[in-house]
């Protein structure tokens, strides 16, 4: 497995977005003019450890975001924030991996469906119950 770049300056200086396809040692890897690149690993984060390793992918607390090549397997790596996430969409052959919403759904010529009133009572009540806060 390796990764291949492709830099995008008018994307957010930190964003990243993952094409892994099917059947490919290939993962292309779109992204901003900030995002850390190795032949090996691609981040935009910060962890406890030797930066030159890059082994963000096998610590507990990382601060951003990225993706790491071991052997034939690519682990995508999330933020220890409870507000931060990547987000993942797969179509056909392809799965797509990014830390921006905006840049995987361009990317993917995709899109949201409109809030409802029912996906509005489920964020509600997972706030309520998982993150501790109070019905007003």
């Amino acid at each position: 497995m390796r990764l291949r770049y492709h830099r995008i300056d008018s994307w957010p200086a930190l964003a990243w977005l993952a094409r892994c396809r099917r059947g490919s040692d290939v993962v292309d890897v779109s992204h901003g003019p900030r995002v850390e690149l190795t032949p090996e690993w691609f981040c935009e984060a910060v962890w406890d450890g030797c930066y030159e390793d890059g082994d963000f992918d096998r610590t507990d607390i990382v601060f951003g975001s990225g993706g790491h090549v071991r052997g034939r397997v690519v682990t995508f790596v999330s933020s220890g924030a409870t507000v931060d996430r990547l987000q993942a969409f797969e179509s056909g052959d392809d799965v797509w991996v990014s830390n921006s919403l905006p840049c995987l759904l361009a990317a993917s010529n995709s899109r949201l469906d409109p809030p409802t009133r029912t996906t509005f009572a489920i964020s509600r009540r997972f706030a309520w119950d998982c993150c501790g806060m109070r019905r007003c």
